[in-house]
């Protein structure tokens, strides 16, 4: 079908842009001549017809698209094309002009609303430098209230850093992900994808009931109606994945059992293993619990042995460290006493000594006369109220100052450790006066998301 839109109508589209008599020496270099070509008509020797539904013709320049895609070049210079029209209906118009406004002059106006559609586009066209400009921004800007359309588009694109950093968010969120809208809307193999995943932070319960609001809203973009056998089949590989087993007695029996979508042997079954936790083999129920962790990046190699780390008023502990990649410091790992007692934390992050962080804690160490001997002392987790983020490259001071009774320490620390793909670079902070350092002390691990 003809295109209704005609070439004369450029002009609506994009106002013509005045040119001066030797433009060209009015302009400083090339990215602010490329910039004048823009969307400019002037020796365009190519056309595009851009839009899912109306469309608007774009002007363009072959040696400009050529010189930046492999695909452009494909599509503009290959020898078997014949016209200078392109049309591309996969796209609105706004997202399509910031990827050519990359491509003439280095710049591009990302917002929530257009950055997914601009990553697709670097992707197709296959211009690394936006993508990373792409997955940069959303970063930034992934929420509990879009997370679910970036991971998804991160899974298609297959950027696996941002995949991650959405994960990330999913499993710290999950419950207050699990009640926005945007979770209806997920396809049943997504939901699928997500109710698989062991590190959730949420209760068995609160999976069931937001999944019983997704096949409402399934049932009714299917037209169908949301009678309980029809639900049943839209829930045929779903509802197996569903961790009944883990949910207490009561729980169980105030909602799912009464709403119709599971089977009265299963109901039976469940009810007496939650009553008398017999009879799991029988169960098509996983009965493994849900457990959300942070990842750990441990340093040292071994426990410092015959030997007890001490403390006063005002030593300090520190440890300087780097990581490759932007992750999101969720906490850190402290050695307690072999013989109990609690502690109490004063932590601080800086760069280049100016302080980004700082908080104050207390955690106990509990007596355990198999500490005296101990090969794997326990570590104690210090959780932060909010994770940090850390950007790649640049060096963190991390600073502890405790007061507590004489601890276990690390020995034969490591310079470099790579945990989930991050590789941490540790040295010696000029902060600790107390003894720790890369090679022995305290702070043994660093828990992290991303």
């Amino acid at each position: 079908m003809k295109n209704e839109t005609s070439e004369n109508n450029v002009a609506d589209n994009f106002a013509k842009k005045e040119i001066a008599p030797q433009w060209q020496t009015l302009k400083a270099n090339r990215l602010e001549r490329n910039e004048f070509m823009y969307c400019n008509e002037l020796i365009s020797d190519i056309k595009f017809y851009i839009g899912k539904t109306k469309q608007i013709l774009i002007p363009a320049h072959k040696y400009v698209l050529g010189t930046s895609s492999p695909v452009f070049f494909a599509m503009c210079c290959s020898e078997f094309r014949k016209d200078d029209v392109i049309n591309i209906n996969d796209c609105e118009p706004e997202p399509f002009l910031e990827l050519l406004r990359f491509i003439y002059y280095d710049q591009v106006h990302l917002n929530k609303t257009n950055a997914l559609d601009i990553l697709y586009l670097a992707d197709k066209y296959i211009i690394p430098s936006l993508s990373k400009e792409c997955v940069n921004f959303l970063l930034d800007n992934v929420s509990t209230e879009n997370v679910l359309e970036v991971l998804s588009a991160s899974l298609c694109l297959n950027e696996k850093r941002l995949e991650k950093h959405c994960w990330s968010i999913l499993s710290r969120k999950t419950k207050e992900i699990l009640q926005s809208d945007s979770f209806l809307e997920i396809d049943p193999s997504f939901l699928i994808k997500i109710i698989k995943k062991d590190c959730l932070d949420v209760l068995e319960i609160d999976v069931f009931e937001a999944v019983k609001r997704w096949v409402e809203r399934e049932c009714f973009r299917n037209s169908i109606e949301p009678t309980s056998n029809n639900k049943r089949v839209f829930l045929n590989e779903i509802l197996p994945l569903i961790r009944f087993p883990v949910m207490s007695a009561k729980e169980f029996a105030l909602s799912p059992a009464q709403s119709d979508l599971l089977s009265l042997e299963d109901i039976k079954n469940i009810f007496i293993y939650l009553t008398s936790g017999v009879g799991g083999s029988n169960l098509n129920y996983p009965l493994n619990p849900r457990h959300f962790k942070p990842h750990v990046c441990n340093r040292y190699v071994k426990p410092m042995k015959n030997y007890l780390w001490r403390y006063d008023e005002k030593d300090i502990d520190a440890i300087r460290f780097k990581v490759d990649q932007e992750i999101l410091l969720a906490g850190i790992g402290l050695f307690g006493s072999p013989c109990g007692g609690e502690y109490f934390t004063e932590i601080s992050i800086s760069i280049n000594d100016e302080e980004i962080f700082k908080s104050k804690s207390a955690f106990v160490s509990p007596p355990d006369p198999k500490f005296n001997n101990i090969d794997n002392p326990k570590i104690h987790e210090v959780m932060f109220d909010e994770p940090i983020h850390l950007k790649e490259g640049i060096f963190y001071d991390i600073a502890v100052l405790l007061d507590g009774p004489p601890s276990f320490a690390g020995d034969d620390g490591k310079q470099e450790v790579i945990e989930e793909g991050v590789n941490f670079v540790f040295k010696n902070s000029s902060g600790s006066t107390n003894g720790t350092s890369y090679d022995e002390g305290q702070i043994p691990s660093l828990l992290f998301y991303f």
